[in-house]
Formats: structure tokens, C-alpha cells, sequence
């Protein structure tokens, strides 16, 4: 309501306009109100104003943020003789104590850039047998000097 309010006492300086974006599913599909618009006017911000809580404090910035998605595959086998294959839920299970032990440095005003596993997933034939493949979803908030390239080589 309140950047509803705001908007009628901002005057768009000139070659440039303000748009006013309220969506919603923000914790289930982040961004998607603002990918849409994106998409569908053809335009590329030069800044943005996020109407976040801080505590009526003026806060600078946000962390960018992407997502891997890390597949490990597996050779299949019988739950009975798992020797006979690979399976591909050790292989992500090691990865992700790997990346649990990453660490970037802080580059201030912000924090560092957090790699979060938050989904595991897997492909097979059942509940008795080793996966073909498993899957780990990581949720990576950068901070705004650390580039994509190096934050996928350091994972």
C-alpha cells in the first residue's frame, strides 16, 4: 500500500518511466511477476526499488541470485546388490558436503554469496532400487562483486 501511495509523488525523471509491479507467489517462484513483465514489455530496468521489511530502515541493494541445478548418475541396481551398480545419491550426497564447506569472502555493504542445497530429487525404477540419476537443486544468493563463472567452477 505504502509504495501504491509513494507513487503518486514521484515524478519519472526525464527518459525514464516508473512502473509499479505487485505480484505475488515471491517464496514459491521467485521473480516470476517480475520475469513476467520483463518478458512481455521488452524492457531493461536501470534500477528497482524492492519493497522489502527492514525495519523502516533505508536499505541499499539486494544480492543477485541464480540456481544450479547438480545431477549425478547412477547405474542402477537392486536394492539387494547395490555393488552391482553406482549410486548416484552417495555421489550427491558427497558433492553436497563439499559445497557445504565452500566459502566466500564478504565484500561490503552486502554479505557473502551463499550456496543453499534446498532439493534433492531422484530418477529410478523404485523404492528397491539404486537411482539412475539424482538431483540437487542450490539456491546461490551473490553478492554483488562475485560473478556466476566463478561461483559455478568454485561448486
Amino acid at each position: 500500500a505504502s509504495a501504491i501511495f509513494a507513487g503518486n509523488f514521484i515524478k519519472a525523471p526525464q527518459g525514464y518511466k516508473i512502473y509499479l509491479l505487485a505480484s505475488d507467489r515471491e517464496e514459491t517462484d521467485e521473480g516470476y511477476g517480475f520475469r513476467v513483465f520483463l518478458e512481455e514489455e521488452k524492457r531493461k530496468p536501470a534500477f528497482a526499488v524492492v519493497s522489502e521489511p527492514s525495519g523502516l530502515k533505508l536499505a541499499l541493494g539486494q544480492r543477485g541470485r541464480t540456481e544450479f541445478t547438480l545431477v549425478a548418475e547412477g547405474i542402477p541396481a537392486h536394492g539387494s546388490t547395490p555393488e552391482k551398480g553406482k549410486n548416484a545419491v552417495y555421489m550427491i550426497i558427497e558433492a553436497a558436503n563439499k559445497i557445504k564447506k565452500i566459502r566466500f569472502r564478504r565484500i561490503r555493504p552486502f554479505t557473502n554469496t551463499i550456496v543453499t542445497p534446498t532439493v534433492l530429487g531422484t530418477r529410478g525404477d523404485g523404492i528397491n532400487a539404486l537411482p539412475s540419476a539424482c538431483s540437487l537443486y542450490l539456491d546461490v544468493r551473490i553478492n554483488h562483486k562475485d560473478k556466476i563463472p566463478v561461483i559455478r567452477k568454485a561448486i
